[in-house]
């Protein structure tokens, strides 16, 4: 069995999806948008935009704030390129996106959107980069792992109770209980 007290890790999680999804409350309600200058936010989200951007000019900023919790999303293009960053307002880069070529993605992508969109439908793929936090625990004899979000919501909950240690002692305190 393996010993973990409570690590959080930040986990990077590459996804590449069909179409993207706008931000929505949990009433399904768009969250409120508002379009601003970039010189206008922070100098943190600032710096953070800038460097994520390089040297395209960025042309759309916006900040969105959601169940307490602001985002600030650039766009950029460079050649045919769509980009977008999400910025929280310390600066740190919580989710990257850039438009890719149906011909571009994995197979599998290709597959699952196939199965799922109807036949004949239009789809823009986009490659996302997720900032997630994951969480381990022991919880009443348990292994706990939750993904969340920056934003607080739980993306994802598994309890084992086999005890048997499959993922290579990943909480990085070198023991293999």
């Amino acid at each position: 069995m393996k010993r973990i007290i409570a690590t959080a890790a930040v986990c990077t999680i590459g996804l590449s999806t069909a179409w993207a999804l706008k931000p929505h409350n949990h009433e399904g309600h768009d969250a409120e948008a508002t379009k601003m200058k970039l010189s206008n936010a922070p100098t943190a989200v600032q710096t953070a935009i800038k460097s994520a951007a390089g040297s395209a000019t960025v042309t759309d900023v916006e900040k969105e704030t959601e169940d307490g919790f602001t985002l600030y999303e650039a766009a950029w293009k460079v050649g045919d390129v769509d980009h977008e960053v999400n910025v929280n307002e310390a600066g740190e880069v919580m989710e990257t996106e850039m438009s890719v070529s149906g011909d571009a993605v994995p197979a599998a992508v290709q597959a699952a959107a196939m199965k799922h969109l109807l036949k004949g439908a239009t789809a823009e793929f986009e490659k996302k980069m997720v900032v997630l936090y994951e969480i381990e625990a022991m919880v009443d004899g348990k292994e706990v792992e939750l993904l969340v979000d920056p934003s607080g919501r739980v993306v994802e909950l598994e309890a084992d109770d086999d005890h048997e240690d499959d993922d290579d002692d990943d909480d990085d305190d070198g023991d293999k209980d």
